[in-house]
This record gives structure tokens, C-alpha cells and sequence, in this order.
């Protein structure tokens, strides 16, 4: 004879199932953006604004929006905007946006966890992104085996400088000899750290 299961039983494993999943993948973010050029990232996937910034705030001058760019290893590319419906940011990769006055956006989407996910570097400069946890830069993934890198942050002050943290929010100018793909989980790094290069320039406001 086959065993009966309570339905009243089944229904509330499902309902608190249902409602821990939820918990644990859906997330809110906020990210600042300072006034003038900022270098950021989202630590969360399928990401979505959900207010904050107006469009007379995140507006560049003579423009209706300013959009994220990010960069394909030779040029900076738009990727969408706060305001238009079509933003196309990732989770984990870096992206530049122009604000003339500071703002607080709020996002929302699910967590990347401590992983990176496949996502290809080149050889050249990248911008990266952060997880939702901070990791020291020494700590990435087993498949990025180089000779030379070069890792830099975007200061409050509008300039680059040495990183040695990545910080959820942030996006990173990384430079390496050779093409790679993070991955998880993660490893320690092979290579070494010189700075007597700069990342490419950031996109014009025109």
C-alpha cells in the first residue's frame, strides 16, 4: 500500500521552501554615484533600477540620459540607461556612468555569491566588477594564470589608483597579459602586480 502525505503537511514544506528560496536570491542594492565620472559594478544578476536617480539628475549635459558604458577590450559601449527600460548591465563586470550632481540608485536582482561565472577577460585592459562580498584582488580564479596585471580603482577625487580590495558597488580597470576566464570557485593568483601602466580614459560627456 502506498503511502498517503498529509496535503495540509506538503503544502506548508512547500510554501516555507518557496519562501526561503525567494529570501535567499532576491536582493536590493544601492549604489552611490558621486558627482562626475563613476566606476561601478553590480553584485547582483538580472538587475533592475528601481528609482532614485531622476533623469534631470543623471542626465549629461545636452543629453536626455547618461548611460553605463561598458568596454570590449578596444571601446567603450552603452549599456542602456536608468531611465529608458532597456538597462543591459551584468552582475560582476565593471561599467562607467557620468552624474552631474550625486545620487543614490536603488537596484534590484539576485546575488552573484562569491563566484564569478564564466565571464571571459582579455588580453588587455578589462572592467570587472565586484561580488556581494568583498575578496582581496590576490584571491581570483585558478583559470587567470599570467606573467603581469595592472589593477586599478576610480578615487573619489577623479583619479586612478592602485586596488588591492574588490568591494561590491565598485568596478575595476584590470589589465593582463593574457586572456583568461573567471571562474569559481576561486584560487589564489598567479602573477605580478606592476603599475607603471594606466587604463584607457573614460568615455567622453559630449
Amino acid at each position: 500500500m502506498r503511502n498517503k502525505t498529509n496535503p495540509i503537511v506538503l503544502s506548508l514544506f512547500l510554501l516555507l521552501l518557496g519562501a526561503a528560496f525567494s529570501s535567499a536570491a532576491s536582493y536590493t542594492f544601492a549604489n552611490y554615484f558621486q558627482k562626475g565620472w563613476n566606476l561601478v559594478s553590480f553584485p547582483i544578476d538580472n538587475v533592475k533600477y528601481l528609482g532614485g536617480c531622476d533623469i534631470a539628475t543623471i542626465a549629461i549635459p545636452g543629453q536626455s540620459f547618461s548611460p553605463f558604458y561598458s568596454w570590449n577590450g578596444k571601446e567603450h559601449i552603452p549599456a542602456g540607461n536608468l531611465h529608458d527600460g532597456n538597462l543591459r548591465v551584468k552582475g560582476g563586470q565593471g561599467y562607467w556612468i557620468y552624474a552631474p550632481v550625486g545620487c543614490t540608485a536603488q537596484f534590484s536582482g539576485y546575488r552573484l555569491f562569491t563566484e564569478y561565472r564564466n565571464q571571459p577577460l582579455s588580453a588587455g585592459w578589462n572592467l570587472i566588477g565586484a561580488t556581494n562580498q568583498p575578496i582581496p584582488f590576490k584571491i581570483v580564479s585558478s583559470n587567470c594564470k599570467y606573467k603581469d596585471y595592472h589593477f586599478f580603482e576610480f578615487s573619489k577625487d577623479g583619479a586612478f589608483v592602485t586596488a588591492t580590495t574588490l568591494e561590491p558597488g565598485k568596478g575595476y580597470s584590470l589589465y593582463l597579459d593574457s586572456k583568461c576566464t573567471l571562474n569559481g570557485p576561486i584560487r589564489a593568483l598567479n602573477g605580478i602586480a606592476s603599475n607603471k601602466m594606466i587604463p584607457p580614459s573614460m568615455p567622453k560627456a559630449e
